[in-house]
Order: C-alpha cells, then sequence, then structure tokens
C-alpha cells in the first residue's frame, strides 16, 4: 500500500508562507515551527561594524599624506635660513591651521636642543585654542645652531605613543646632517636609526624630506630613516 505524500516540516512551512498564511509554533514537535523568519538575513551574526572615517589628508612641501595623529619635526639650524626657513613655517602653519578637530598633532623645531609643542609632551588636540596657541610657536620660532636629530625624533615618537589616533605619522624635515654637541656625525647618525627603531614600538610611519642643495644633504640617511619606518621619501632642493 502506498504511503500518504507528507511534506518536510521546513518544506511546508515555506510552501504555507508562499500562500501567505502564517506559521504558528507547535510544542507538540510534530508541526511546524515559526524560526525568526522576521530577522534580517545577518541578525545572527549582530551587528556590522560602523564606518571608519576617512584619514586626514596633510599635503607637506607638496607630499601628500593620511593620517589622523600627525607630529611634525622641523630642522631650524643655519641651513634653514633665509627663504627655506620661512617656507618651513608657512608649510606647518597651512597644515595646522586647515586639521579637524579629530586630529591630534604635536610640532618640533630643532637645533642642537628642541623646541616643542605642546610644551607638556602631550599631543595636542586640533581646537581652536590649540591651533591657535600652536601658530603662535611657529611664527615665534627662530634659527638657532647645531642639529641634534635623535632628540627631535624621540620627541615626536613620545607624541605618537601618547596618541590615541588610529593611524599615526611623522614628517621629519631635514638635509640628514648630523652636529650634535660635538658627537660625531655617523656614529650619531647610526645612533638614531637604532633608537627610533626601538621607541617605534606603535609603529608610526616616520616619513622624511630631505631639503637642500646637492652636496649639503645626507640623502642617504634620510632615506633609511623613511624606510625603517614604514614612510616614504622625497627630496626638495632649495
Amino acid at each position: 500500500m502506498r504511503k500518504p505524500f507528507a511534506l518536510h516540516p521546513s518544506a511546508l512551512a515555506f510552501f504555507l508562507l508562499s500562500l501567505g498564511v502564517p506559521t504558528t509554533a507547535n510544542d507538540s514537535g510534530g508541526g511546524v515551527t515559526k524560526a525568526n523568519l522576521d530577522l534580517p538575513f545577518d541578525a545572527a551574526g549582530g551587528q556590522q561594524e560602523e564606518e571608519e572615517e576617512a584619514p586626514e589628508i596633510v599635503v607637506f612641501y607638496g607630499q601628500q599624506y593620511e593620517g589622523d595623529g600627525v607630529f611634525f619635526s622641523c630642522d631650524c639650524s643655519g641651513s634653514m635660513k633665509g627663504n627655506k626657513f620661512r617656507r618651513l613655517q608657512t608649510e606647518v602653519i597651512k597644515n595646522v591651521s586647515s586639521f579637524s578637530e579629530r586630529v591630534q598633532f604635536g610640532i618640533v623645531f630643532f637645533a642642537g636642543d628642541v623646541v616643542k609643542f605642546p610644551s607638556s609632551g602631550k599631543p595636542a588636540d586640533a581646537t581652536a585654542s590649540m591651533k591657535a596657541a600652536a601658530l603662535a610657536m611657529v611664527n615665534s620660532a627662530q634659527l638657532r645652531q647645531g642639529t641634534c636629530t635623535k632628540e627631535a625624533l624621540v620627541a615626536c615618537l613620545a607624541y605618537a605613543s601618547q596618541s590615541s589616533a588610529k593611524r599615526k605619522l611623522i614628517i621629519h624635515l631635514s638635509d640628514g646632517e648630523h652636529r650634535c654637541n660635538g658627537a660625531d656625525p655617523d656614529a650619531y647618525g647610526r645612533e638614531t636609526l637604532s633608537m627610533v627603531g626601538q621607541r617605534n614600538t606603535g609603529r608610526a610611519k616616520i616619513n622624511s624630506i630631505c631639503i637642500g642643495p646637492s652636496g649639503e644633504v645626507n640623502e642617504a640617511w634620510m632615506r633609511n630613516l623613511a624606510a625603517q619606518n614604514g614612510g616614504t621619501f622625497a627630496r626638495i632642493v632649495e
């Protein structure tokens, strides 16, 4: 004798839904069960993460960078005299002025010593008042003797390590030469690269811009700084 035709419960549920008939729960175990039919397809996976905000665009000496934690390391030794230093001030002012409030930043001017903003060593939030204070610092900066690169980069890394920004970048502008309190330039350069590598635990991208006439710059050192810290290198002849 042929057995009567019977639909599987899941097939029966689909058939009833196609006819517009609502399905109901049956505690006996043999009927049709409505199993979250009104939930969205991806409900079991939870809510999707919010989209990440686009990074801030920074254009410095014609080079484009992306980040929301931006820290400037700027040579203000005698080699930057004249229009070179005035342009440096203009470039920093232009960028700081354009930062949105979600940016954190710091500025270090270095020669034989360092002058930094904020002086506390903690990064600044780009509020209107903090940007105004930073611009005042940049406008008052003066050239000095010496080129202590290591101290400048360590100060920038300290800003970066305390920043809550997701994408941190350091922009180091210099001729790449080292004249720091009588230290041997080559040994000082090697020590600086080593120390930066050790302290850059947050892996901030360090981008270098080598500025100066041919024959008066250490381009190889500037290239190494960027290459060892995930950054880019640029050459400016002024």
